[in-house]
């Protein structure tokens, strides 16, 4: 099934003064018609072992989302959208874990946010 996901880029990464990690993220910014499948297989499970449960991959186009898309950014899936957000980020589901390039297409995978 496609669906419509949204990113909002990590602008800065910081910490406050109890050594949390604070980091700032920019506006969001939508993606249509993206499908989104689960994770399975040996390989897979091999690589991320039981994080695999709370993780999803999509194919995005290299030549939209090349250096566009990165590690950390977050995302909101599977429904979730930034609409009356306050704080950039806040009500986003998913951050980015990995992005691979894969021929013309880039292979990102979404690790949901606990």
């Amino acid at each position: 099934m496609m669906q419509d996901i949204w990113i909002a880029p990590l602008l800065k990464e910081g910490k406050d003064n109890f050594d949390n990690p604070v980091n700032e993220y920019g506006e969001p910014y939508k993606i249509s018609g993206v499908k989104l499948n689960s994770l399975n297989g040996s390989v897979e499970f091999y690589e991320f072992g039981e994080r695999i449960k709370h993780m999803a991959k999509a194919l995005l186009p290299m030549y939209a989302y090349h250096g566009v898309i990165n590690e950390k950014d977050k995302a909101y899936l599977y429904g979730i959208n930034p609409d009356n957000e306050k704080v950039y980020g806040s009500k986003a589901n998913y951050r980015i874990d990995t992005v691979r390039p894969q021929g013309v297409k880039l292979l990102v995978y979404f690790e949901r946010i606990k």
